[in-house]
């Protein structure tokens, strides 16, 4: 898992490999989600990112992240490992 560096108000830059082996910095913002469990956490951006990026991401940094309102886990995982 990679060190994430936080932002103040809750945002972090991420370095996201995108097709073509271009590295992209992109800002996520931590935040809540419910679900009938209870609240988790993940790391949300509203840029246009494919699934199989996010699924890297998800797994490179050991959290959740949503984009195009998908959410995605790192393997192994599910939301219950990241209740709040």
């Amino acid at each position: 898992m990679a060190d994430i560096d936080f932002k103040a108000g809750g945002s972090v830059i991420l370095r996201v490999k995108r097709a073509g082996g271009i590295y992209q910095r992109i800002v996520f913002r931590m935040v809540a989600e419910p679900s009938p469990g209870g609240a988790y956490k993940l790391l949300d951006t509203d840029r246009q990112i494919p699934i199989n990026e996010l699924a890297l991401v998800a797994n490179e940094y050991g959290l959740p992240v949503r984009a195009n309102g998908i959410s995605v886990f790192p393997e192994g995982k599910t939301s219950k490992d990241f209740m709040i």
